[in-house]
C-alpha cells in the first residue's frame, strides 16, 4: 500500500510540474475540424513568451508569442498572448488567447480564439487533456 501511495504521490507531482498540453482545433462550417495536440513552452520566470508545437500527424503548427499582457493577482496570475500561427501547409494565422494559473505557475489554462489565413477558425485549449476538458 506504502508503494503504491508513493507511486501516486510522485505522478502527481511529475503532472504538477509539467508543460501544458494543448488543443487546437481547425474548422468551419464548410470543411470538417481538425484536432491538433501538442504542448506550452513559456518562459519559466514570468509568462511574457510561450511556443508550442501542434499536430495531428498529418498537418503541424508552430504557434509563437512574444507579446503578453501579464498581470498578477492575489490567488492566480493571468496573461493574455497575441500568437502568431505557421503551419506545414503554409498556412498562417493569430490567436488570442487568455490564460490563468496559480501563484507559482501551476495549473496553467486557458482558451484562445483566432483564425487562419484562409478563413477558417482556430479554438485553443490549454490545460489537462482530460475527457471532461475536450473541445466541442
Amino acid at each position: 500500500m506504502f508503494r503504491l501511495t508513493a507511486l501516486f504521490a510522485l505522478l502527481i507531482s511529475l503532472v504538477a510540474c509539467s508543460e501544458p498540453d494543448v488543443v487546437l482545433k481547425i474548422g468551419n462550417s464548410h470543411s470538417p475540424d481538425r484536432t491538433l495536440i501538442g504542448t506550452l513552452k513559456t518562459q519559466v520566470t514570468v509568462y511574457r513568451s510561450a511556443s508550442f508545437s501542434v499536430t495531428d500527424t498529418d498537418l503541424t503548427c508552430l504557434g509563437a508569442s512574444n507579446d503578453a499582457d501579464y498581470d498578477t493577482g492575489w490567488e492566480n496570475e493571468k496573461v493574455t498572448f497575441n500568437i502568431l500561427l505557421n503551419c506545414d501547409d503554409g498556412r498562417t494565422g493569430k490567436i488570442i488567447a487568455k490564460l490563468t494559473s496559480e501563484i507559482g505557475r501551476e495549473n496553467l489554462k486557458g482558451m484562445g480564439v483566432g483564425k487562419l489565413n484562409d478563413g477558417q477558425e482556430i479554438v485553443l485549449a490549454v490545460g489537462d487533456l482530460t475527457l471532461q476538458n475536450k473541445i466541442e
